[in-house]
């Protein structure tokens, strides 16, 4: 049996992901956990954003185990997973499932595709306010390879 492949994709909202990950994998195997706030997870709903689905981990858990399931799924054909993932901490479940289904993994880092805040924020589509992104790229850990994957809050932080 042919192993899945999960293309990891990082970038600032707008960045690009999601029209990156339908070049990359077929319609329906291209997941973010921005996909938790459509109804019944169909992008053609409308986007409804809320917090506290973030802070009680429903949304990035859900995102998880979709990726394990089509990872799981027999046929063999690659998966993207297109959130921010500023941090290592932020995808390393991933890089751990990858590793528990014998699947390999590829990072692909768009960043902010060459575009400033304000042409990003001009792009974006689910109402990120313009500050945000200034913090993104302040925490964006570029060498991801050698950051800490642990939570900040499990390294004291």
């Amino acid at each position: 049996m042919t192993k899945s492949k999960l293309f990891i994709l990082r970038g600032l909202p707008a960045a690009g992901k999601s029209t990156m990950a339908l070049t990359l994998v077929p319609e329906g195997r291209d997941i973010a956990t921005d996909d938790f706030f459509h109804t019944n997870f169909d992008r053609s709903t409308p986007y409804v954003f809320n917090p506290e689905f973030f802070r009680d981990g429903s949304a990035h858990g859900w995102a998880e185990g979709k990726v394990r399931e089509l990872l799981s799924d027999g046929s063999g054909l690659p998966v993207c997973l297109a959130n921010t993932n500023s941090c290592r901490w932020e995808f390393e479940a991933y890089i751990q499932i990858c590793s528990e289904l014998g699947c390999e993994f590829e990072v692909i880092d768009l960043y902010d595709s060459g575009l400033t805040d304000a042409e990003l924020h001009a792009r974006n589509t689910h109402g990120v306010p313009l500050p945000a992104w200034q913090r993104m790229r302040d925490r964006w850990e570029h060498d991801w390879q050698n950051a800490d994957p642990r939570k900040p809050w499990e390294r004291g932080e």
